[in-house]
């Protein structure tokens, strides 16, 4: 995530958004540390990355797009069902 090339290219593709297209963004994302990362530094990354997100209105969704599907399926049922 820091690489500059990428880091233009996400804000050429996300900043120019409008306002509006932001509403309900929600961005899927894997624990962004290895596995033998300490808590304290997968915490601290995880905060960045909230943090981050916040600024673009983006909630950040913490597993895999199958765990995130799984949940919002499941809560769209619950809505539905009343």
């Amino acid at each position: 995530m820091q690489d500059l090339t990428f880091r233009v290219l996400w804000q050429g593709l996300v900043a120019p958004r409008p306002k509006g297209w932001r509403y309900g963004s929600v961005s899927v994302q894997l624990v962004p540390l290895p596995e033998d990362a300490t808590p304290e530094d997968r915490q601290a990354a995880k905060r960045y990355w909230e943090e981050y997100f916040a600024r673009l209105d983006v909630r950040v969704y913490w597993g895999t797009a199958r765990q995130f599907a799984r949940e919002l399926r499941s809560k769209w049922q619950q809505d539905s069902d009343g």
